[in-house]
């Protein structure tokens, strides 16, 4: 099964039909419920799920429209004349068991079956999807929805019954109309107005272009006298310039100028930086150790950079309930498995769970896995449909100070992401990029459930929830899970679960992750497309400094603030086992991110 979009239908000069205040799309499962029963009898319609987006500053309302099921949904304007004909005669069939000539006719159905027209209709898996239901085309000069007899489906019907039209609204009083201003009468000209008007308009254009002239050569001189002075202080210039020579200051100043000159030519001729010999910067983008690296599909070690890694296999999580939307991160543990945390996915009557990244593409639906975490927040996702996906391996080794990346789906940062907007909006195939913050371990603290926890300080916010946190050999220390807050001092803590937990976890789940052990050692880093160069035979060569020898890469960058609001995290309450020990005499706030 696939998540197919069928398009989307703004709602600008279109009649939307209303059940007790609420558009009819609000309907779609009990109208569906309905559609589904009478399927014994033969019936073939199916209505496509709506997802509306209320009108805001940037645009109009619109619906999107969608299709869960196993074939590619095929439009009506693909068919053939001859199969054109054939779905009009099943949709004549369909239609008469909905409005059956000896039963009076369900008003709501009317409105629901009302479309816009026949080429948004689909076809797929024997179905016949009908898309831009609920809508009616407004008359004119009426401005009201035109009767079911004469929309495209009503007109498939030898007998129709009259659908009911909503009250007509009372006609605004006319403002009375404006006086009719008289009409311009110009002034005639004499002779002597024209003769004057000829031979004034040469001499004004030439004053015009005499005056700009003028302006230009003034501060033309100006420049030139600026710049070759024949005077200073009253000084002729050859004595000014002799005297300014021969002041001892002056003197001293030009012999230190001198000197650094001479200074900065001698270093030209032995630059400490040499870009032959290395063009990568130590530790940003270097390629990941051997030993420490993931394996792949293939079962060879994961050949790439830690940015390449963490952007294969780290996912968006996306939760669509009646509620709204919750987004988090997760992360592979094997090719088809995915951990996130479960205050990410907490919500009642769950419509769509989905997950997604650059390398899969698109958004693909998601389901969760009945393994023993209750009293962690913990949740395991199975995807399928795709192929195998680079899983991250898992260790127990991380200390102080440890370098860590956190990556994941921050909303603070993916609200300026355009095609995160597009994904929100219904574009599935619109897929945001991953956020990259670096740290280092502050510390290794047990909460208050006794779970090992790790404040760390690369940057996380709501949205990096069951995203990972990685050493620089790209294996996994720990889950971001929670921030905490001091309005007091406007300070805030990043705090992720120890992957020890999560690594007993899974392996009593029956789970076959990878497991490294041992502290991640970095070999020092050298350029993947040029070799090293010789050293210059007019210096010695150059030593690699304390930084390339440790492979300490630079800090990672953010990206821009303040987009449109959006609901990007997870429910308000944080999981109870995933609170930190607050300091005494502050009162800090706790918040799932």
């Amino acid at each position: 099964m696939a998540l197919y979009t069928l398009g989307k239908t703004p709602l600008e000069n279109i009649f939307q039909f209303q059940v007790n205040g609420s558009p009819i799309q609000t309907l779609y499962t009990s109208l569906t419920a309905q559609l589904r029963q009478l399927q014994q009898k033969g019936n073939t319609l199916l209505l496509a799920e709506p997802v509306i987006t209320p009108a805001s500053s940037t645009g109009a309302a619109s619906i999107a429209w969608y299709y869960e099921g196993s074939a590619q949904p095929i439009a009506f304007t693909s068919l053939t004349p001859s199969e054109q004909e054939t779905l009009k005669t099943q949709l004549t069939q369909n239609l008469a068991l909905l409005f059956p000539p000896e039963k009076d006719p369900d008003p709501l159905l009317l409105q629901a079956f009302s479309i816009l027209s026949l080429e948004k209709i689909f076809v797929a898996d024997g179905f016949i999807i009908l898309t831009q239901w609920g809508l009616s085309p407004l008359s004119f000069p009426a401005q009201t929805p035109i009767p079911f007899k004469d929309s495209p489906l009503g007109q498939l019907i030898t007998a129709v019954p009259p659908s009911p039209q909503p009250e007509p609204a009372a006609p605004s009083p006319k403002a009375p109309p404006y006086p009719t201003p008289p009409p311009f009468l110009p002034t005639p000209a004499t002779p002597w107005t024209s003769w004057a008007r000829w031979l004034l308009r040469p001499v004004t254009y030439g004053l015009i272009i005499c005056t700009f002239f003028a302006i230009g050569f003034f501060l033309g001189q100006r420049l030139i006298w600026a710049e070759h002075p024949t005077q200073i202080a009253h000084i002729p210039t050859p004595q000014a310039r002799a005297l300014a020579l021969n002041d001892p200051a002056q003197q001293k100043k030009n012999a230190q100028l001198a000197q650094e000159v001479q200074s900065l030519q001698e270093q030209l001729k032995h630059p400490t930086c040499d870009l032959t010999q290395n063009r990568v910067a130590p530790g940003l983008n270097h390629l990941l150790p051997t030993k420490a690296a993931p394996n792949q599909k293939d079962g060879q070690p994961f050949a790439g950079s830690l940015a390449r890694l963490l952007s294969q296999s780290t996912v968006l999580v996306l939760a669509l309930s009646d509620k709204g939307i919750s987004l988090g991160s997760g992360f592979f543990v094997t090719p088809d498995t995915i951990v996130t945390n479960r205050h990410v996915i907490a919500l009642e009557h769950i419509k769509l769970l989905a997950v997604t990244n650059k390398q899969i593409g698109r958004l693909i639906p998601a389901s969760i896995e009945n393994t023993p975490m209750e009293n962690i927040d913990l949740a395991v996702l199975k995807v399928t449909g795709i192929p195998p996906q680079q899983p991250l391996a898992l260790t127990r080794a991380a200390n102080p100070l440890d370098d860590v990346v956190a990556a994941g789906y921050p909303g603070m940062l993916m609200r300026n992401d355009g095609n995160f907007e597009k994904l929100l909006k219904g574009d599935i195939e619109s897929i945001p990029g991953i956020i990259l913050t670096k740290g280092q371990i502050n510390a290794i603290q047990t909460d208050r459930s006794g779970l090992p926890i790790l404040p760390h300080s690369a940057t996380v916010s709501k949205g990096n929830s069951g995203g990972p946190l990685v050493d620089m050999c790209g294996r996994v220390v720990g889950i971001n899970t929670f921030v905490t807050s001091e309005k007091e001092t406007s300070s805030h803590g990043n705090y992720a679960l120890k992957s020890d937990i999560l690594i007993t976890a899974l392996q009593n789940s029956g789970i076959p992750i990878t497991v490294k052990e041992g502290a991640c050692t970095l070999e020092t880093p050298t350029s993947p497309s040029l070799p090293p160069a010789s050293p210059p035979s007019a210096a010695p060569a150059p030593t690699p400094s304390a930084e390339n020898k440790t492979g300490t890469p630079p800090t990672v960058g953010e990206l821009p603030k303040n987009p449109p609001d959006h609901n990007t995290g997870a429910p308000a309450q944080p999981a109870p086992n995933a609170q930190p020990q607050p300091n005494p005499g502050t009162t800090p706030e706790t918040k799932p991110q």
